[in-house]
């Protein structure tokens, strides 16, 4: 079968943009591997707005894998973004927000990104070196050159940096654990500066955070899924202890379950339950129990409704295996194969986790 979108000149005209010949094995590479689309699309039309900087950023969907590039980005940027796509496909899923929660709180959205960036970076500039790349442990994600953290335009009180409620506090401390890896150490001191500006003891959490994803060059996707977990707990607890309101992240920040072939076969009941949010009863949630970490939400436009949703979910379990569960429910995963090699997968097309399990269930015979 031939490969969809593979490039076959020598050079690629991408927003305008001619892309050199390194730039084009890796658009093929992407699309050998993916099971959807890859688009890309200017940075101008994000729906929510990038933080400042940014001039790459991969997004993938149900039915496309999106890029969105600054027009005229160097070949850095756009290298550093197909990689990204790259290991997706090998199973480095990222955190994923509920829509009408990022809406409100689109800083939930930041606190995603960043700790999604923590915990695959050092596999993404590994694979760049190997692609040619010069990458240094300072450089900037997105090929913007050294990375700095923004600095505040005054120092807020802790009074004030506690009464916001804002996520952006663990953004910040998330940030800084990374930077904390990348940095020289002649510049730590300021780094542990401006991080506690933003709120007193955030520099410990940063260093915290640092401690329990080290930098792995050769991180694997299933370390890379139980590695997240972690830090969403740590992060967890420390917003109960910065924040005015439990910030609830593990109900906020969807995780995607991981399977294997034996997985998919059992009853639905054995590996998810859903329930109600604390924080939003309006919210069913879907928790894998493996790990107790919530993989889908959906939000109802009220208590009432969400309950009878959650009974629905429970009756309809009975009668499903899990791969028939996760196909009705749309949920992503992460299928564990021979080896512990693993792939992203995602739901929501009929019957395609149910054959999928057929397949391998055959090969086995």
């Amino acid at each position: 079968m031939p490969l969809l979108q593979k490039i076959t000149r020598p050079t690629v005209l991408i927003l305008g943009t001619a892309y050199p010949p390194r730039i084009v094995g890796l658009h093929n590479r992407v699309r050998a591997h993916a099971r959807r689309l890859l688009v890309y699309k200017d940075l101008a039309l994000l729906p929510l707005p990038a933080t400042a900087g940014t001039r790459g950023l991969f997004v993938p969907g149900r039915r496309r894998l999106v890029i969105y590039l600054k027009r005229g980005s160097p070949e850095s940027t756009l290298a550093h973004e197909l990689v990204h796509a790259l290991l997706y496909g090998e199973g480095f899923l990222p955190l994923r927000c509920r829509k009408d929660d990022l809406l409100r709180h689109p800083e939930i959205g930041t606190l995603a990104g960043k700790i999604n960036d923590l915990i695959v970076h050092p596999v993404v500039f590994a694979r760049l070196r190997r692609s040619g790349y010069q990458v240094e442990l300072e450089g900037a994600a997105t090929g913007a050159g050294p990375r700095r953290m923004s600095r505040p335009q005054r120092q807020p009180s802790p009074s004030k940096a506690r009464a916001s409620g804002s996520l952006e506090l663990l953004s910040h401390a998330v940030g800084a654990a990374e930077a904390l890896h990348r940095l020289p150490k002649s510049e730590i001191p300021d780094l542990r500066r401006r991080t506690n500006a933003h709120a007193p003891g955030l520099w410990s959490l940063a260093r915290s955070i640092a401690r329990a994803a080290p930098w792995d060059p050769e991180r694997t996707a299933l370390e890379a899924r139980v590695l997240t977990s972690t830090i969403v707990r740590l992060l967890e607890s420390a917003g109960e202890r910065l924040l005015p309101a439990k910030p609830s992240l593990t109900v906020r920040l969807l995780m995607p379950p991981y399977m294997t072939a034996r997985r998919l076969e059992a009853r639905a009941f054995s590996l998810f339950d859903p329930g109600l949010a604390l924080a939003d009863e309006a919210t069913v949630v879907l928790t894998f129990l493996g790990d107790g970490a919530a993989c889908s939400a959906r939000t109802f436009t009220g208590p009432d409704q969400a309950a009878r949703a959650m009974d629905s979910i429970r009756r309809e379990m009975r009668g499903m295996s899990v791969a028939q569960f996760i196909d009705r429910h749309r949920i992503e995963y992460l299928l564990i194969e021979g080896g512990g090699r693993c792939s992203a997968r995602t739901g929501g097309r009929p019957h395609e986790a149910e054959a999928l399990f057929q397949r391998m269930a055959a090969k086995r015979r």
